[in-house]
């Protein structure tokens, strides 16, 4: 084995912003490079490729994960996707209404007061930034989930340069990794969320997640059959607004400090 040391890339892949199709569709296409999923990684003890690409799917342990990885392997070069503070609680609501969460989206929220369920500094993006480059010796690679909505072939193309490598585009799936309910399906879940909460602790937990999981998603099926309702509304417009707007500010620093810190 070379004693040289390995070109280490981390995609700290925030949930909800493409991971699940960078993932599965697109970073095991790349050649040149070793692609392993994070928790096989950080069990190797010896290293028999040039590259790596390394990725795991991080969410409120975005600090830990950060200071576990750049621990054992500073010189990574770290890679990271944002999303807009609205969008994105609203995407992670969906998931937490689908996995059987019963709160509203303004419980879940908590804005303007931090009582919610999701606390603040859990979306707060501009910390995480600074704390991932003082963390790292390389300067990181942060991309925006909107450009990867608009044109996911020049997102994939940055990528590969980055990471100096290539791939077939015409052997990569740009279709939906899933399918979402809708606000109708997912309104009525949320009320049989409600009358059926879960237990809060250890196995009983996860039991019963695991019980009621396909229970749940056929309700969430047979919804569509339901009649509509103008109440059928999960997340409302003005919510979205008032989401973004308290999170405004750290939207803004997250632009300036990708643009003054980010690989171009």
């Amino acid at each position: 084995m070379s004693s040289k040391q390995p070109e280490i890339y981390y995609h700290l892949g925030l949930a909800k912003t493409a991971s699940t199709f960078l993932q599965n569709r697109f970073f095991p296409k790349l050649e040149g490079t070793k692609y392993i999923k994070t928790k096989r990684f950080v069990k190797l003890t010896k290293f028999t490729e040039a590259s790596y690409l390394v990725s795991g799917e991080v969410d409120r342990n975005f600090y830990e994960a950060i200071t576990f990885f750049a621990e054992k392997y500073p010189n990574a070069k770290p890679i990271v996707f944002l999303r807009r503070h609205d969008s994105w609680l609203a995407s992670q609501y969906r998931r937490y209404v689908k996995n059987g969460g019963n709160f509203t989206f303004a419980e879940f929220v908590g804005v303007p007061n931090d009582t919610g369920f999701w606390k603040h500094h859990e979306a707060r993006f501009a910390p995480m930034l600074e704390h991932l480059v003082k963390s790292f010796e390389q300067k990181p690679f942060i991309l925006f989930f909107d450009d990867f909505k608009k044109d996911p072939k020049a997102i994939m193309r940055k990528l590969a340069k980055y990471t100096n490598t290539s791939f077939d585009i015409d052997k990569i799936d740009t279709s939906p990794v899933h399918k979402a309910f809708s606000d109708k399906q997912l309104y009525y879940i949320t009320k049989y969320n409600k009358l059926h909460p879960g237990p809060k602790n250890g196995f009983k937990n996860w039991w019963h997640y695991r019980s009621r999981w396909l229970w749940q998603h056929i309700l969430l099926y047979i919804s569509v059959l339901y009649p509509n309702s103008e109440n059928a509304v999960i997340v409302t417009k003005e919510q979205l607004h008032e989401v973004e707007a308290f999170f405004r500010t750290d939207w803004q620093a997250c632009k300036k400090f990708a643009a003054e810190h980010s690989y171009k």
